[in-house]
């Protein structure tokens, strides 16, 4: 893994292929500013991608409620971003702490896709993180890289120190 400085949003999408948003698993049912229900998007990255892609906190909710979402999950809701973009789920609950043991098993569910996605064909290049649960979820980097060292150990792996700016 290699570490990076700069804004998730803004990264070169010819050097790299696939960005991941993190964020909690809470669906709240539809209400007068959403048709269907929706992910708590709030704070963070999740919410900085909601501000800027309309319509991805409804996706995430529908695969929050088929099970789909239990870790990490590609996000398919839009041809208009220029990556790939999976979710990486760093706690279970919108206003709790990081959990490191969901985010160790969502690490490990991430890089187990992105090798199937690329057995299938896939050419994501480099993959951009932003420090999983270090953000809105309160989590220290000094916890948090010693977890991710060995699931990532190759330097296509970029974990990015803000997010956005």
């Amino acid at each position: 893994m290699i570490e990076i400085y700069g804004d998730l949003f803004e990264l070169d999408a010819e050097q790299f292929g696939a960005i991941v948003i993190t964020g909690s698993d809470v669906v709240h049912d539809a209400d007068a500013d959403h048709r269907r229900p929706y992910a708590s998007m709030g704070a963070g990255v999740s919410r900085q991608a909601r501000l800027r892609w309309p319509g991805v906190d409804e996706e995430l909710a529908e695969l929050v409620r088929s099970g789909d979402q239990t870790g990490a999950c590609l996000l398919k809701w839009t041809d208009e971003v220029p990556w790939v973009v999976f979710h990486f789920l760093v706690k279970r609950a919108h206003h709790t702490h990081t959990d490191l043991a969901t985010v160790v098993e969502s690490a490990r569910q991430l890089r187990e896709l992105v090798l199937r996605m690329e057995k299938d064909g896939a050419k994501l290049g480099l993959i951009a993180i932003p420090r999983p649960g270090c953000g809105a979820g309160g989590a220290d980097w000094s916890e948090v890289k010693p977890l991710m060292a060995p699931i990532f150990p190759e330097k296509r792996w970029a974990f990015i120190d803000r997010a956005s700016g």
